[in-house]
């Protein structure tokens, strides 16, 4: 990869701060937008990107590459990320440029076509949540949590089984496992299509979503 491949326009984007947002890239002669992400999954990071996206499309950008690497986070905003991102009429490309943990992985997944650096990492484990210091525990709440733990994993499960050629048992395994996986396995397994360096053109615009 030469420095000229990595010199690039890096726009910023700040959700919280709408004012000091700069335009998104207007022209429609933009054939592909590189959009990175590295951060966790939250609410704050889901609207930014959902932000950026919902601009990129409407700026009738054909391709959209989206670079990632996050620890994972919500469940909750990690599948409204997969719904959307599939939704959206642009071409998407996810690439991993590091790690893509836990509800990553689905995110990460919605991308038409989807690639990793050699040296990135997969990683994969069931849904939990955290508990405060002293919460009491009845039967129906533990039953209740059990079964909205299930849903969430089987829901993911679903996900992943769609779009890669993992099977359920696979699946499961992974999760018990707390697994990580390099990208050989990945493009075994159909998570990925190809292991390829990001490479960045020059002329290309670089949107950097900010936690």
């Amino acid at each position: 990869m030469t420095v000229d491949l990595l010199r690039t326009s890096v726009v910023l984007y700040n959700s919280m701060n709408t004012r000091d947002q700069p335009a998104a890239p207007t022209a429609s002669l933009l054939k592909t937008v590189h959009i990175c992400f590295a951060a966790e999954v939250n609410r704050t990071t889901t609207e930014n990107l959902l932000s950026i996206l919902a601009d990129v499309a409407n700026a009738k950008v054909k391709q959209v590459c989206l670079m990632i690497s996050t620890s994972g986070g919500s469940i909750a905003e990690g599948i409204t990320l997969y719904n959307i991102l599939r939704a959206f009429p642009f071409l998407l490309v996810t690439h991993n440029i590091g790690n893509v943990d836990s509800i990553g992985n689905v995110i990460f997944l919605a991308g038409k076509k989807r690639y990793a650096c050699p040296h990135s990492v997969f990683s994969f484990h069931s849904a939990g949540y955290e508990v405060a210091p002293h919460t009491r525990f009845e039967e129906g709440l533990l039953k209740n949590e059990l079964r909205r733990l299930h849903d969430k994993n089987s829901i993911v499960s679903t996900i992943m089984q769609e779009r890669t050629k993992l099977r359920r048992r696979e699946i499961d395994q992974l999760f018990l496992e707390f697994a990580s996986k390099d990208a050989v396995f990945a493009q075994s397994k159909g998570i990925i299509h190809s292991i390829n360096d990001i490479i960045v053109p020059r002329a290309s615009s670089v949107i950097l979503v900010k936690r």
